[in-house]
């Protein structure tokens, strides 16, 4: 789970992949409570739920993802009013891990069926749904292309229009604001085999051993060869109220 400061991005699932997939996630009934409790304290506009990778496969055919995705609609129906949902990815550096997990990304036809199925499902829980760094255009299904560094959903949160780019070398299709992102890869213990930001076990648990709760930093401590810079930050607020 990651928290950011204005959006909680959540990937979660009633029907969990299973152990052999996301083999060291906590329960996902914990994790519902949680962006559920998150909710009541910064309000369902802030807490945006993600349903992602789809993996579509033999053991998660479609009608696998259209009954999941009906039993956490109805758990989240009022705790958020928005979905962001995309389809698994086969990086180079995935692709032996999820070996007999992962058969083969999805193909247009079943991205179709997909997003056809989720909208009429989200409609009826006033969910609103978009797709993260995809292509496929789903506009037919009422789903628009998001992103999670968001600046609509940034500037409706605040009252206020912000100038800022688009963040330059992320993915062809990724609509991410630019910013700065605090974490680190190979850090994460969740042992998610479709997760692009984990190399190996081993450079995990390397870097577990690193961490030092007194650190300034996420993973060790700084050295004496460390070239460290400050940052100049301005606010990136204009003048122009958003009234609606």
């Amino acid at each position: 789970m990651v928290c950011e400061s204005l959006e909680s991005r959540l990937c979660i699932c009633k029907k969990p992949y299973g152990k052999s997939v996301e083999y060291n996630l906590p329960d996902k009934a914990r994790v519902v409570d949680s962006f559920k409790a998150l909710s009541d304290k910064i309000g369902n506009n802030r807490v945006v739920w993600r349903y992602d990778p789809i993996i579509v496969s033999q053991q998660f055919p479609v009608e696998y993802h259209v009954d999941a995705f009906t039993n956490m609609c109805h758990l989240l129906k009022g705790y958020t009013n928005k979905c962001i949902f995309s389809y698994v990815d086969v990086y180079d550096k995935i692709r032996k891990r999820t070996k007999g997990i992962v058969d083969r990304e999805c193909d247009t036809q079943t991205m179709l069926k997909i997003a056809e199925e989720f909208a009429k499902i989200a409609k009826l829980n006033n969910i609103a749904l978009e797709t993260c760094s995809e292509q496929i255009e789903l506009g037919q299904f009422g789903i628009g292309h998001s992103a999670c560094i968001n600046k609509y959903t940034i500037e409706t949160i605040i009252g206020n229009a912000i100038d800022v780019k688009k963040v330059k070398g992320q993915r062809e299709f990724c609509q991410c604001i630019d910013s700065i992102d605090i974490g680190a890869y190979d850090c994460c213990l969740h042992g998610c085999v479709y997760c692009y930001a984990t190399s190996s076990e081993k450079a995990v648990l390397a870097n577990k051993n690193r961490h030092d709760i007194n650190s300034p930093l996420l993973i060790g401590r700084p050295c004496i060869t460390d070239n460290i810079t400050e940052r100049v930050s301005k606010t990136l607020k204009n003048s122009q109220i958003i009234l609606f």
